[in-house]
């Protein structure tokens, strides 16, 4: 497929950003409503294979400077596009989920400010469904995700009692405790949670 060819020429992404970002970038996630699953998740692949390298170029994107108009279009994208989108991807057909955690992974590395943007809307909670013991879509990318939520100290105590946070960080903790893919990144969360 040409979009996938166009989307590992990090090169060619870096000189034209300005136009995939406000051309490109658009049109793939009009594809999110369409019916068949497999259509979704390639431009799905596609839209995060083009974003998470922009994230992590400052020439792209300079979070100190959110007035640089490739980090404007691109804040503006994720916020008015994407993320309303999020809750139909995390509870789509695998692996959309897996691949909708991994852009908001990279965005919160990135990006911190957008938990609030998360919270307002109503994604947060659809995260820590997902965030239990023996839950088939429990990965790194989600705990990275809840990380970076904790982290960002918007949620209030009644909000981590809500969720259930706490209750969670410790049954997952215990159900993987021999899988180091994902204790330290727990521990940091439990860190969080203390401090």
């Amino acid at each position: 497929m040409i979009l996938e060819s166009v989307a590992t020429n990090t090169r060619m992404l870096t000189s034209f950003s300005d136009p995939v970002i406000t051309n490109l970038l658009p049109v793939l996630l009009e594809q999110f409503s369409n019916e068949d699953a497999n259509t979704r998740f390639q431009y799905l692949k596609i839209f995060i294979d083009i974003v998470i390298p922009y994230l992590f170029d400052e020439s792209v994107y300079d979070i100190s400077q959110t007035s640089k108009p490739t980090t404007k279009l691109l804040n503006d994208l994720i916020a008015k596009k994407f993320l309303p989108l999020l809750p139909g991807s995390l509870a789509d057909k695998d692996p959309i989920p897996l691949f909708a955690l991994k852009l908001v992974s990279s965005l919160l590395e990135r990006c911190p400010p957008f938990t609030g943007v998360l919270k307002r809307y109503g994604v947060i909670s659809g995260i820590f469904q997902n965030f239990s013991a023996g839950n088939a879509r429990l990965n790194a990318h989600l705990i990275k995700v809840v990380k970076r939520v904790v982290e960002s100290k918007d949620l209030s105590i009644e909000e981590i009692r809500d969720f259930g946070i706490i209750d969670k960080t410790n049954t997952v903790m215990a159900s993987v405790v021999r899988q180091e893919w994902c204790v330290d990144l727990l521990l940091d969360i439990i860190y969080e949670l203390l401090f």
